[in-house]
């Protein structure tokens, strides 16, 4: 239950942020994350699990 409430704040927060035209990132991760760290568990994958990473930010240094 308490994993529940967790994901309802963390669902409010996220419509208030996109009211607010504002992103939040991985800001709202770090709160469920505090607030419970055991939170990932809490969701059922029955598949792998693959994270891409990456930028399109071009480096104008030279």
């Amino acid at each position: 239950m308490k994993n529940f409430f967790i994901i309802c704040i963390i669902k409010f927060l996220h419509i208030l942020l996109k009211i607010a035209k504002k992103n939040g990132g991985n800001i709202l991760g770090k709160i469920a994350y505090k607030l419970n760290p055991n939170i990932l568990k809490y969701f059922k994958i029955s598949c792998p699990i693959i994270a891409v990473t990456a930028t399109n930010r071009e480096n104008n240094d030279k």
